[in-house]
């Protein structure tokens, strides 16, 4: 039988800014508010669409490492939400 499931919503705490696959914080809780999986949602401030990347690592508070690089870095510090994965 097929697991069901589905994604909830939250948004962060604090603001991001990334360089490839790392990401790094301002004012944020990482380890309390993610965990490896984890769907990290932000508006690309240059594009302004919607990216979505998985959590593969948590670091600390403030860093963390994504599957692979958003559009491109976010050079400026952007809000951010993510999305858990919900089994039914």
């Amino acid at each position: 039988m097929k697991e069901k499931f589905e994604y909830k919503y939250q948004d962060g705490t604090g603001r991001l800014i990334s360089s490839q696959r790392s990401v790094h914080g301002s004012n944020t809780i990482f380890m309390k508010e993610l965990i490896i999986g984890d769907i990290i949602v932000i508006k690309h401030p240059q594009t302004l669409c919607e990216e979505e990347r998985k959590v593969i690592v948590v670091l600390s508070d403030r860093s963390m490492q994504i599957d692979s690089p958003f559009s491109s870095d976010l050079i400026s510090y952007t809000v951010f939400g993510f999305k858990r994965k919900i089994i039914q």
